[in-house]
């Protein structure tokens, strides 16, 4: 196919996965939908919660590992297409 560049990827999922924690916390801010499962994956991303500032803490959260998990995917990516060739 060809290579992936792991500075791009690592970019977009990182902007994906902080505008997706940021709007799942202002829709729970809002709203109250979704509070329960703030709750439960703020063990993992703490400072995450049904909160404005918490919103926005989640979107951090979300960029830092949405652009890690972007770029390790980025380089398996280009490590396994270098290696399989069809």
């Amino acid at each position: 196919m060809g290579k992936v560049n792991e500075i791009a990827l690592a970019l977009a999922l990182g902007i994906l996965y902080g505008a997706i924690f940021l709007v799942f916390g202002l829709l729970s801010a809002t709203t109250g939908w979704g509070s329960e499962a703030i709750r439960v994956h703020s063990g993992f991303f703490p400072g995450w919660g049904p909160t404005i500032i918490g919103s926005i803490i989640g979107a951090i959260w979300g960029i830092i590992f949405g652009a890690v998990f972007g770029y390790i995917l980025g380089i398996l990516y280009n490590y396994f297409d270098n290696k399989i060739k069809l």
